[in-house]
């Protein structure tokens, strides 16, 4: 069974989310790494819930 695009967007966003939180750290990250950092997880979250509407519809977005 093959991932739905919707799908690996959403995984791409989360990988890049994760991977900029690792590269700038929780203690460290400045006020602008902190905006940035908040604007990738609200795309993760938008994603998210993009991918429920579609799986709610049976694949129809």
């Amino acid at each position: 069974m093959s991932e739905s695009p919707e799908r690996k967007a959403w995984n791409a966003l989360a990988m890049e989310a994760a991977e900029f939180y690792a590269s700038h750290g929780d203690e460290k990250m400045s006020p602008d790494d902190r905006a940035i950092y908040e604007g990738l997880i609200e795309a993760v979250n938008k994603a998210a819930d993009g991918h429920d509407r579609v799986r709610e519809n049976g694949g129809k977005g």
